[in-house]
């Protein structure tokens, strides 16, 4: 000691020794600290070393000493002997129980020492070491995903490793626990001293990267005594490692959808470019992620962004896009670790339109013509009420509006301050709506006028096979005298077939015929057309003509027809079948028809001097008639011809014709035979009469021929003489040339009458053949001696005064036909005189004549043919010269057959034969 003077004896004595227990580990630091070194977890073992020496510092070999962990109040004391080494060392190692208490605990070494006077006392020693405990953190539950700008929850436990909470200085204690996400610290909490639990929250930073993230909750441990020491805080309770527990969870990040093109205009059919950037909630570019494009709710298209984020889309518009606005929208469906965004725009839809204007060409001065077209739009689907404006060489015309089909018309009467030639003719349209602009144009040329005339020459009608003639002129209209256009062609259609061309001459005219073909069809239907197809210098004209065609019909009378018919005999009638077709065409038979049968053609109209029959009955069946006629009385019994008319029909466009049929007309009539009585030696002529008289109507029958034979008493034929009947049925006989009459010669005589004449039917011949033979009355002179002279004187006046009579009746008649005659003569004589038509006046004179000799009986009133009306004539003219009748037949067939125009030289040669008939006729009259 520093404040004592040392001092210094030596004795000799039985010393025992000591002994000292040095702790090599764990051992103390200068400040009576326990080492870092010396720290050790519970649970685990504590390794023990220490040096064993005498009083004399010598090392103590092979001394047994016990190291030892005291109890406390919740472990057992833990001990073990340990023997040194010959260093004095020994090394032992102990278990430090699991539930040690933390902090400084004490070690202890404990040496018993040699016992003996010479011995080595014992010694007991004990130092610290320090006790750390393992803690346990746990997260029990956390925010799995969060969105980036979101709060992430953690929760969990920080316990010890027995599950306790952490305790200091035996008290419970709160720790600092902390947050890290990614490894950064971003938060940090006590702990519950009680429980150890913890809640700790984070509000993720927006600009978080998207996608797995790490979290992780750490307990530092003790400041002093844990590693990394000085880490912990202050507050963390001492002697406790650290512990960490991680997880990871999920950072979606918000994205957003910048627009370039918000708006913009685009046509249909045209493509519209969308361009945008797709980035998160911190302008972070999105690369390679899918954008979808959808234009009015529809989707169109997807695209995908390039490394700075930036997306394209080129979309083509439909052609049926609704115009107007419509909506764009760009949508980002989102990923995992990306959230959906979308933006909106809104584009306009325009229609391109197509604009078209007609107008005829070439034009002339003051023409009104119509200007049409149409406004479509990109689909060719009309657009109503769009205003166009229509200008000719820059003057504006009008404006006119677009219908409901998208039709235009503007009425335009050319003005004349425009130039003649070509002109451009503009269809404006101005942007309207949401339909663009368009334009059309048509030149035209502005020509002269032309018109024509047409006229038919020969009128309108035709029947197949015949000609319409007709001639016309083409001239132009804008000049003063209306000059001709010559040398140019004109067109000529029928029914719109092109059937000639014609050339103008000087002057414009032309003339030209057309062709009635066989196989048009009848009616009124037809048209002409002769068309100017116009010129650079004249319009086109044209002009109409309505022509009707007619057709000939052919009257066919089948071979049964009747040949044969008994005058007024009901039950021997005429019967005509047959069939009446049109010639050309498709060949129709006609039906239900009207016709006439009469004894000449033409009967309707009495043409000359015809008259019709009364039909009976008139059957038609699938085209073919039946005719049943009573053979009228007016006919003349014999070989003749009736007519079969069909007249002209103005409602099937047939002509009228006539068709004969020939047939032998018979009468029935009653003959009476008169002859006279032979009176011996006075009257012993054989002479008499027969008369044949229609039982019909009673007149006598002409021309029948009767043949006489006169037979003697013994049957010999004495002689025979024919006779033919007069006009009025008479045929007179006699037989003068010999004294036939002289009984005492010849007998009483007899006369046999043949009558074989066709013209009688058979009924009558029969029944006059069967008693044909007829005798005389004979008188002979003794019976005329008893019969008184004023008797004779009597019946000679009786018959003078029958034959006066007669003879003189004969020619009363003669003289009245003759008379009728020439008056006939006269009148048409005067008619002429007075200029009067010339046919017309000849054929009244035969219609006349023709009615004049049926009322005789010399013309059959359905006579056929002009030699009929010849013999008719001659018979009622006896006496009259061949050459005033053949001037007479010459004026007739001039009237009937000429087709030249008559004049005054036909008027001169039909005077001439009038004057010469009726001169004649005035000498021929009783």
């Amino acid at each position: 000691v520093n404040y004592y003077i040392g001092s210094q004896n030596n004795t000799t004595f039985d010393s025992r020794g000591f002994s000292t227990i040095t702790f090599l580990q764990p051992s103390l630091d200068a400040l009576g600290q326990p080492s870092l070194n010396d720290r050790t977890e519970r649970g685990t073992v504590l390794d023990v070393r220490i040096l064993l020496e005498d009083n004399l510092g010598a090392p103590m070999d092979g001394q047994q000493v016990t190291l030892s962990l005291p109890a406390t109040n919740t472990t057992d004391a833990v001990s073990v002997t340990v023997t040194t080494f010959a260093n004095g060392t020994a090394l032992g190692s102990l278990v430090v129980p699991f539930n040690a208490s933390i902090g400084f605990s004490d070690v202890t070494a404990s040496y018993s020492g040699i016992l003996g006077t010479t011995g080595i006392m014992g010694y007991n020693t004990s130092t610290q070491f320090v006790t750390l405990a393992d803690t346990n953190m746990t997260i029990l539950e956390h925010t799995e995903s969060l969105i980036a700008g979101e709060i992430l929850y953690v929760n969990g436990t920080l316990l010890d490793d027995l599950g306790m909470p952490l305790y200091v200085d035996g008290s419970p204690s709160v720790a600092i626990v902390r947050l890290f996400v990614d490894g950064v610290p971003v938060a940090s909490i006590e702990s519950d001293a009680l429980t150890g639990s913890y809640s700790i929250s984070y509000l993720v930073p927006e600009s978080t990267s998207s996608g797995p993230h790490m979290v992780e909750v750490r307990f530092t441990g003790g400041r002093d005594w844990v590693d990394p020491v000085g880490i912990g805080d202050s507050v963390d309770p001492e002697f406790y490692m650290p512990s960490s527990a991680t997880v990871d969870f999920n950072v979606s990040v918000p994205t957003q959808i910048l627009l370039i093109t918000p708006t913009g205009e685009v046509n249909r059919e045209d493509t519209m470019t969308v361009q945008g950037r797709l980035l998160d909630i911190v302008d972070i570019p999105l690369p390679n992620q899918s954008v979808d494009i959808y234009l009015g709710g529809v989707w169109m298209t997807n695209v995908s962004t390039d490394e700075s984020g930036r997306f394209t889309a080129v979309i083509p518009v439909p052609a049926d896009a609704a115009l107007g606005p419509i909506s764009l929208d760009t949508q980002f469906n989102g990923t995992v670790f990306y959230l959906p965004s979308q933006a909106s725009g809104t584009w306009t839809i325009f229609s391109q339109i197509l604009v078209t204007v007609t107008v005829p060409s070439p034009l002339a001065v003051t023409d009104t013509t119509i200007i049409s077209g149409s406004v479509l739009d990109n689909q060719l689907q009309p657009i109503a009420g769009h205003v166009v404006e229509l200008k000719v060489d820059g003057f504006v015309l009008g404006q006119v509006t677009t219908d409901s089909n998208g039709q235009y018309s503007y009425e335009w009467t050319v003005q004349d301050f425009f130039n003649f030639g070509d002109n451009l003719l503009e269809a404006n349209v101005i942007a309207q709506g949401y339909y663009r602009e368009g334009y059309a144009n048509q030149s035209f040329f502005l020509a002269h006028r032309s018109a024509m005339t047409l006229q038919f020459d020969d009128g309108i009608e035709a029947t197949r096979g015949e000609f319409w003639t007709f001639s016309g002129r083409l001239f132009d209209i804008d000049t003063v005298d209306q000059d001709g256009i010559d040398n140019e062609n004109v067109l000529v259609y029928l029914d719109g077939e092109l059937v000639a061309t014609l050339t103008t001459s000087e002057d414009g005219s032309f003339a030209g015929q057309v062709y009635a073909e066989m196989d048009l069809e009848r009616g009124n239907d037809h048209v002409l057309q002769v068309v100017f197809e116009g010129t650079q210098e004249h319009l086109s004209t044209l002009t109409n003509g309505t022509v009707v065609v007619w057709s000939d019909i052919i009257i066919t009378i089948d071979s049964d027809s009747s040949q044969v018919s008994v005058r007024g005999d009901a039950t021997n009638q005429i019967q005509l079948k047959g069939s009446v077709a049109e010639v050309g065409g498709i060949g129709e038979v006609f039906e239900n028809l009207i016709v006439y049968v009469g004894n000449g053609s033409n009967c309707v109209e009495n043409f000359e001097g015809a008259s019709c029959f009364d039909l009976d009955r008139t059957l038609w069946n699938v085209g073919n008639f039946s005719i049943f006629i009573t053979a009228p009385g007016t006919l003349v019994p014999g070989d003749q011809f009736i007519s079969l008319d069909v007249p002209r029909d103005s409602t099937r466009y047939i002509n009228g014709a006539s068709e004969v049929h020939r047939i032998y007309i018979k009468v029935d009539a009653e003959i009476e035979v008169d002859l006279d009585a032979i009176e011996e030696n006075e009257d012993e002529l054989i002479d008499g009469q027969l008369e044949i008289i229609a039982k019909d109507n009673k007149q006598g029958i002409a021309g029948i021929e009767v043949e006489f034979i006169l037979k003697a008493g013994n049957g010999t034929e004495l002689d025979r003489k024919s006779y033919r009947t007069d006009a009025d049925g008479v045929a007179e006989f006699d037989f003068a040339q010999g004294s036939f009459g002289d009984a005492s010669e010849y007998g009483e005589v007899t006369l046999d009458i043949v009558i074989t004449d066709p013209r009688l039917s058979e009924s009558t011949l029969l029944l006059f053949n069967n008693n044909r033979q007829f005798a005389f009355e004979y008188e002979y002179e003794a019976e005329a001696a008893q019969i008184s002279p004023w008797t004779y004187v009597v019946l000679v006046f009786l018959a003078a005064a029958v034959a006066l009579a007669t003879v003189y009746y004969r020619r009363q008649r003669q003289n009245e036909l003759l008379s009728e005659m020439s008056e006939v003569f006269e009148y048409t004589a005067e008619l002429l005189a007075a200029g009067d038509a010339i046919r017309e006046a000849i054929f009244n004179c035969y219609q006349n004549l023709c009615g004049t000799l049926q009322t005789r009986g010399l013309l059959r009133r359905d006579f056929e043919t002009v030699r009929e009306f010849e013999v008719a004539i001659r018979q009622a003219t006896p006496g009259i010269s061949d050459d005033a009748l053949e001037s007479l037949d010459n004026m007739f067939e001039m009237a009937r057959y000429s087709r030249e125009e008559l004049g005054p030289s036909h008027q001169q040669s039909a005077q001439g034969a009038l004057d010469k008939m009726i001169t004649e006729l005035s000498y021929k009259k009783y």
